[in-house]
């Protein structure tokens, strides 16, 4: 990766980490698929008119498949649980996507699972199972929520990988185009508009509304699907490290949640997980086994 895409990437992960707070303050006010509709519209009605409806021939499934795995189920669980948990929880929690990559990369696109892939798997498995284990209730269907969406988003990498490269904007666009329905059925037939006052949401949900349309929609999955196109999936996948290292530093800022040692040590537990499946330290110790033990083999 060169600087540019190393920076880009950073400030990617930034705004993703000011999404999830935009999303937590917004959840407040507005139920979940009714705040989803808002956001696929203004995306929808923000892209379209400069990337049009056209696309290239063969990639109508591509872009069908992702769109229904990284728009319409991904952020429908994703918001839901947001709305149920602390941003930096599900912020945290979140981070088993990079793991779930691992796995659809090699059963999709036929990607070696590495020594390092294992280890760090069950390292964030079991820091998920223990910041899951003080939750009960809602916070439990939400931190479930934020895991399963977290594991179709990285699918939906995985076929955009696979069915790629797409025309950053436009795909942006007609996901959100294509998610909108879905979101707006959902937000009418279960969620209570009548409990929705306009006039009476405050300056900061109107902000997180547009942060979560414009910035972290926009130009978050605008910048991020150019970076798809030229880098390889699990050269990126590291960076989402910083997602929850944002998110926590932004919620504790804005909305004044505090760090608590049972998510301390999980999130650490996910973290270092994802770290080593991601840098594979321990693929040079497998491969120097498994060299010597070769060696060892032929001199007999």
């Amino acid at each position: 990766m060169s600087v540019a895409d190393v920076l880009t990437c950073i400030l990617v992960m930034l705004l993703w980490g000011g999404q999830v707070v935009a999303v937590k303050i917004a959840t407040h006010d507005i139920p979940p698929f009714t705040l989803l509709t808002i956001r696929f519209a203004i995306i929808a009605m923000c892209l379209l008119p400069i990337a049009g409806f056209k696309l290239k021939k063969g990639t109508y499934k591509g872009v069908l498949l992702v769109g229904m795995l990284s728009s319409v189920l991904h952020f429908g669980f994703l918001y839901v649980g947001i709305s149920q948990v602390q941003a930096q929880t599900s912020a945290v929690i979140y981070q088993i996507g990079p793991l779930a990559s691992i796995v659809f990369a090699a059963a999709i696109l036929g990607e070696a699972v590495t020594p390092s892939a294992v280890a760090g798997s069950l390292l964030s498995f079991c820091g998920v199972v223990g910041l899951m284990g003080g939750l009960s209730g809602g916070s439990l269907f939400g931190a479930s929520a934020v895991a399963l969406a977290a594991c179709l988003f990285a699918l939906g990498n995985v076929y955009a990988r696979k069915y790629g490269p797409f025309d950053a904007l436009q795909f942006n666009a007609l996901t959100a185009l294509f998610a909108l329905p879905f979101a707006a059925v959902w937000a009418f037939t279960f969620e209570p508009w009548s409990n929705i006052h306009v006039e009476a949401l405050s300056v900061r949900t109107w902000l997180s509304i547009l942060f979560a349309s414009f910035v972290g929609g926009v130009v978050g999955f605008y910048l991020w699907y150019r970076l798809i196109n030229r880098c390889q999936v699990s050269k990126l996948a590291p960076y989402t490290l910083l997602v929850p290292l944002f998110a926590v530093l932004i919620s504790h800022v804005l909305i004044s949640e505090q760090l608590s040692m049972r998510l301390a040590l999980s999130g650490a537990a996910i973290l270092a997980g994802v770290a080593l499946a991601q840098f594979k330290p321990l693929d040079r110790w497998w491969s120097e086994r498994a060299v010597q033990a070769t060696q060892a083999g032929s001199g007999q």
